[in-house]
């Protein structure tokens, strides 16, 4: 970041070189140099290092390495993070999209960064999309893909390795990102998933009851402020219509769970929950 333009000419030889090494840990170096030229190249030269970047990038996003699957997804992140209208080349963005779609099975490591390349993808394409009138696109080239990927995200969530490399947490950032960037034409998809976001709520808070190991109880404590997180930014998208006759029921669930857990964290992201649903829905309710 410090020496920007001025190390691209010494990086670059370096990243032609050893991306197809024999060596893994050499197409991993050539992965992360890649990785900081795009993160920290100016605006002149950012697109040209995208484009021509994102080839090799796709190609090893499925080598045989974890490693460099895993440095190649967070490249590919970097791309759009830095780059949000390179999401507007739509053949392009679907290759990505694929890649990363495939990276959620994949081991831990590589899974959380497939989390946060989807991510990136997504809030670039809403930007780009929103950029002009300030409002919610009415439809994505990915729009037809949402209610797969939600699944996709769903299903991660509930892997058994979760807990591992932060997945869990990336996986429901990304939850967060396609409720909080979807276009208008899968605002249906959004608001189904809801009743099922408050049964998996439901289970949680009541799974406090059941006797638990102390390293299981800190996993749990992390699902249910995460799950809070997800609720508040429901509360955020959805219209007046879409959640007055759940008002009360949310309410008086909210106030369940802040009787069933001890945790100070928890219920503090409760606390925030009955919060948001307060200043986006402006109605009275009775307990």
């Amino acid at each position: 970041d410090v020496c920007r333009e001025d190390i691209s000419a010494h990086l670059l030889p370096f990243i032609g070189t050893n991306c197809r090494s024999t060596e893994p840990f050499r197409r991993d170096a050539s992965m992360l140099a890649l990785g900081a030229l795009v993160d920290g190249v100016g605006d002149t030269n950012l697109t040209t290092m995208v484009k021509d970047g994102h080839t090799i990038v796709l190609e090893l996003a499925k080598d045989s390495s974890p490693r460099v699957r895993d440095s190649s997804l967070w490249v590919l992140g970097k791309m759009y993070e830095r780059h949000p209208g390179f999401s507007s080349d739509v053949n392009t963005t679907i290759q990505s999209l694929a890649i990363a779609y495939e990276g959620l099975k994949d081991v831990p490591r590589v899974a959380t960064n497939a989390c946060w390349t989807f991510y990136f993808i997504i809030k670039a394409m809403y930007d780009v999309a929103s950029a002009n009138s300030g409002e919610r696109p009415n439809t994505l080239f990915i729009s037809n893909r949402y209610e797969n990927i939600i699944s996709a995200v769903y299903t991660t969530i509930k892997r058994d390795d979760a807990g591992s490399t932060s997945l869990r947490a990336a996986a429901f950032e990304l939850l967060d990102k396609l409720i909080e960037c979807h276009p208008l034409d899968t605002h249906t998809i959004i608001t189904s998933n809801l009743s099922y976001v408050l049964h998996e709520c439901s289970l949680l808070f009541t799974a406090i009851n059941t006797p638990i190991s102390p390293s299981h109880m800190t996993e749990l404590a992390q699902y249910q402020s995460l799950y809070c997180i997800v609720l508040q930014n429901y509360f955020k998208v959805l219209e007046l219509h879409e959640i007055a006759h759940l008002a009360e029921p949310l309410i008086q669930s909210l106030v369940n769970y802040l009787k069933l857990t001890r945790i100070s964290t928890v219920q503090e992201d409760v606390l925030l929950t009955f919060g948001v649903l307060i200043q986006f829905c402006f109605f009275s309710f009775s307990i």
